[in-house]
């Protein structure tokens, strides 16, 4: 073998160990990178605790992010379309009456404080202008109180508009029949007539009858 020959020898085995050695070091980095990524992925990744009290964080603020609160009433008499309202908290009967259309046109609407604040629950009756001048008329001298003004019309309770207590001063009517009247017209509306009152659970023919020269529509 030539110097020629045995030098290129040496050369392919360098050569052939150069790969070897690179081939090792290729090996050796990826399995370097395989052990190496996943703890650096779970280093990163929130934890269970951590993500349990993120979870935490935001119950509490929307926990605390004020709930609105609303009101229900009941709007009856001279309006347009009588029913049940929902409006904000803090809402004024002008709100109810603008929510069911508005005022009709022989609608009593000096009679309503437009400015009163609405309580939940609350009912809602405007009188018509004849109503008014009715009450008025028939009014006693000396009856000033303002929880009978528009509950009596010519001297008779008016069942469209009278309080429970209103309608306990008839006779045969105690407070269990005279809640029962006050839901009843929640319910179903103004009476249209007084012999809608047979209606009411707890009063029949009878009572009706001796009601009749008390009462009105």
């Amino acid at each position: 073998m030539s110097f020629q020959e045995y030098a290129a020898s040496i050369d392919r085995g360098q050569k052939l160990v150069d790969k070897r050695a690179l081939i090792g070091i290729c090996i050796v980095v990826v399995a370097v990178l395989i052990l190496v990524i996943p703890r650096l992925l779970d280093a990163f990744a929130p934890s269970d605790a951590q993500s349990e009290a993120d979870e935490m964080v935001i119950e509490a603020t929307e926990a605390e992010a004020p709930a609105t609160s609303e009101v229900c009433a009941h709007v009856a008499g001279c309006v347009r379309a009588p029913g049940l309202v929902t409006l904000d908290e803090g809402a004024r009967i002008a709100d109810a009456i603008e929510a069911v259309g508005g005022f009709t046109d022989d609608a009593d609407q000096a009679s309503i404080n437009l400015a009163e604040v609405i309580q939940d629950g609350a009912q809602i009756v405007v009188p018509s202008i004849l109503e008014t001048q009715a009450a008025q008329e028939g009014a006693e001298p000396n009856d000033a109180s303002p929880s009978s003004a528009g509950q009596k019309v010519g001297g008779k309770v008016n069942l469209n508009t009278a309080s429970v207590s209103d309608l306990m001063q008839l006779s045969g009517i105690g407070e269990s029949k005279a809640k029962k009247i006050v839901a009843y017209r929640e319910a179903n509306g103004r009476f249209s007539s007084v012999d809608e009152l047979v209606n009411v659970s707890g009063i029949g023919e009878k009572t009706l009858e001796a009601l009749r020269p008390d009462i009105c529509v």
